[in-house]
């Protein structure tokens, strides 16, 4: 039903799917890449699924028929500067 609709995506953009929810610098530190790779992941998804935003994205990713495995994890309700500041 989905597939017409559902873009490719790579592991690695799947990855950072599931990270959507948190700020670019944490994806990053969480997923061991640079933050300015998350951002061009997140780029070149919202350009597959054409829109705009990271909720955009999100949304359109669950309407697309991603499976809960393969959406957003939940996100903390903060970050300690200590972790904002890391380094990946």
């Amino acid at each position: 039903m989905f597939d017409a609709m559902r873009p490719t995506l790579t592991a690695k953009e799947i990855r950072v799917l599931r990270e959507i929810g948190h700020p670019s610098k944490v994806m990053a530190w969480r997923l061991g890449v640079s933050e300015t790779t998350v951002k061009e992941y997140v780029r070149s998804m919202r350009a597959k699924f054409g829109v705009e935003t990271r909720v955009q994205l999100a949304v359109a990713a669950w309407r697309a028929g991603f499976s809960v495995d393969e959406l957003p994890s939940q996100m903390p309700a903060a970050y300690s500067r200590a972790e904002l500041s890391r380094n990946p």
